[in-house]
């Protein structure tokens, strides 16, 4: 029979112990790429769903911007109507006023039989007719 040493022993252990784990560390090697291709795709995920995030943020920013800004012109609008509205009743009372005005001076003249006062009449009659021109073009 033939001794082996320690050394020996040793040796023999060591290759099969080698031999039997080097699957397992290849395996092991995989798993490792596997993890840091894992971790790197974790990684961009991460800086995509901040910059989505950033996005969001500003997206909602502007539209309540957007919504104040509307909300201001609604008024402004609002405003504006009121406004003309109260102009255009102002200047129909003028021109009833005027063509009130216009009668009573053309029946004035008639009456009078005074031929220098028609002038007068009749620009006061273009005046008002150019003001329901104007009232009518405004709408």
């Amino acid at each position: 029979m033939s001794t082996i040493t320690t050394e020996q022993l040793s040796t023999i252990l060591v290759e099969k112990l080698d031999e039997k784990l080097a699957p397992l560390n290849s395996t092991v090697v995989e798993l490792r790429k596997s993890l840091d291709e894992a971790i790197k795709h974790v990684k961009f995920v991460d800086a995509k769903y901040d910059d989505l995030l950033k996005k969001m943020k500003k997206d909602d920013e502007d539209r309540k911007a957007l919504w104040t800004e509307n909300k201001t012109l609604k008024l402004a609008v609002q405003t504006l109507e009121k406004q003309h509205a109260s102009l255009e009743l102002q200047l129909r009372n003028h021109l009833t006023e005027s063509n009130e005005k216009n009668q009573y001076d053309a029946g004035n003249v008639l009456k009078s039989g005074g031929s220098h006062n028609i002038v007068k009449v009749v620009e006061n009659c273009v005046a008002s007719f150019m003001l329901k021109i104007i009232v009518n073009v405004s709408k």
